[in-house]
């Protein structure tokens, strides 16, 4: 299992290289990029879950910002047009 800030260090180091990689069309198309990570847990344990837990992730990364990472620790979902949370269980 790895920690937040472990997985916060490889999505940090990620856009830092995308910002790198691509500089020049950021600057020229004004783009950014936003990357979302889902957690495996003993209720989003297939591809299918994972896959959307990340998707959600995504989202919810680019309601912050541009150039941002979500961790969806929580399991957020999105569902008949609101997010919910394991935790509002």
């Amino acid at each position: 299992n790895m920690t937040d800030a472990q997985i916060q260090l490889i999505c940090e180091r990620t856009l830092n290289i995308i910002r790198n990689k691509f500089s020049d069309i950021y600057q020229k198309y004004h783009v950014s990029t936003s990357v979302g990570v889902a957690c495996a847990s003993g209720e989003t344990n297939t591809y299918e879950l994972l896959y959307k837990s990340a998707d959600v992730g995504l989202y919810m990364a680019k309601g912050r910002g541009k150039d941002t990472y979500y961790i969806n620790r929580e399991n957020i979902k999105y569902m008949n047009g609101e997010y919910t949370s394991n935790r509002d269980k």
